[in-house]
């Protein structure tokens, strides 16, 4: 797993998980949110590969490279952004997967354009967050930028 880092700030970082998943061709984009403790991963499934969501034990063993760590030689970051990141570990991810499936009414099959799920890592398991829960922590992740 590789993992990109783009317009990190005080309380968030956000880029791009790539080499991820069946024979490493899966890329999610993501935003990591210090404050709340959580790791937002969107997937538009156009890598057609491993979804985010079957491939969160990977993610999770790379979670240091998304928060802290400087990868394969990327930009090294301030010691302050590194030790705000290394304090905040997420208690949670949330997936955002498009759905590409559509019934005849033009909704998927899922009856939603996206499904958002919840991981809690204490748990290690996916929770029973209500869809209201859910959509107060949303993040319109499609503004995070995919760096080249």
């Amino acid at each position: 797993m590789q993992v990109i880092k783009a317009n990190p700030n005080k309380t968030t970082v956000e880029g791009v998980i790539y080499e991820t998943g069946f024979e490493k061709k899966s890329q999610f984009r993501y935003l990591y949110e210090a404050e709340k403790k959580i790791l937002h991963i969107y997937d538009d499934l156009s890598h057609n590969h491993t979804s985010a969501v079957n491939s969160v034990g990977e993610i999770i063993a790379g979670i240091d490279k998304i928060i802290t760590s400087e990868d394969k030689g990327l930009k090294k970051f301030t010691q302050n952004f590194v030790s705000l990141f290394s304090k905040n570990e997420p208690s949670k991810i949330i997936f955002y997967t498009e759905t590409k499936m559509l019934g005849s009414s033009g909704t998927s099959r899922y009856g939603e354009p996206l499904r958002i799920q919840a991981y809690d890592l204490q748990m290690k398991d996916y929770t029973g967050y209500t869809k209201e829960e859910l959509n107060a922590n949303f993040v319109d992740i499609n503004s995070v930028v995919v760096p080249n």
